[in-house]
């Protein structure tokens, strides 16, 4: 069996770059110590699933991704009730010694889930129908504890789609989408702290000294 070796190697180069990155943010002394090696310990344990899938092969992994699924959002469900927070966010399990954030887990599960469902390409609707049903149970267990996780399952999401082949002119209407989404909402926000700001006391105090 011939393996493409080319998508690990780009993987591989990120990483080093990533790493050199943070050996040089490491040398400002306000960065905390041991950032490095915490870095480099988070690239050595991340080595060890992508290994073992490697190892397992397509057909194992597309056997067991949807029982790794089912066991990621029973965990992240989870949360809500024996979830311990942590900086604001209540997304974390702790098992005695150990911690450890259910999500990580999902993202993994998502991306072979979708793996799974889009393994055929793009086919029109239907291709959104089943990639939807997986993702958005995920993201809306993630995003009432962690919007930023939420958001990057939204990116993963994307990516897999791209993978699947949508048309590109599917994903252009998505990112303008997204783009006048966050522009309204950016509007908004700057209307409300302006009126904010005209209900203040000190501008109702100046105001009426300007017009005496």
């Amino acid at each position: 069996m011939k393996y493409d070796l080319r998508f690990p190697m780009i993987i591989a180069l990120l990483l080093l770059a990533g790493l050199l990155t943070v050996s040089t943010a490491a040398l400002s002394p306000r960065v905390s110590e041991g950032i490095f090696v915490k870095q480099m310990l988070g690239v050595l344990l991340a080595a060890v699933p992508l290994g073992a899938l490697w190892w397992a092969g397509r057909d194992r992994i597309y056997r067991f991704a949807p029982h790794l699924f089912g066991l990621a959002l029973l965990l992240q469900a989870s949360t809500f009730v024996i979830g311990k927070e942590v900086n604001g966010q209540k997304n974390w399990i702790m098992l005695g010694p150990i911690q450890f954030q259910p999500l990580e887990l999902t993202k993994l599960a998502l991306i072979l889930m979708l793996a799974l469902v889009l393994r055929g390409g793009f086919k029109g609707l239907p291709t959104y129908a089943r990639a939807l049903a997986v993702f958005l149970p995920a993201v809306g267990l993630v995003v009432v504890n962690d919007f930023g996780g939420a958001m990057v399952l939204s990116v993963m999401f994307g990516v897999m789609l791209l993978a699947a082949r949508i048309p590109w002119w599917h994903a252009a209407l998505a990112v303008l989408a997204v783009l006048f989404a966050d522009v309204s909402d950016s509007t908004r926000l700057r209307s409300e702290e302006h009126t904010s700001e005209l209900q203040s006391p000190m501008y109702l105090v100046c105001r009426l000294l300007l017009e005496k």
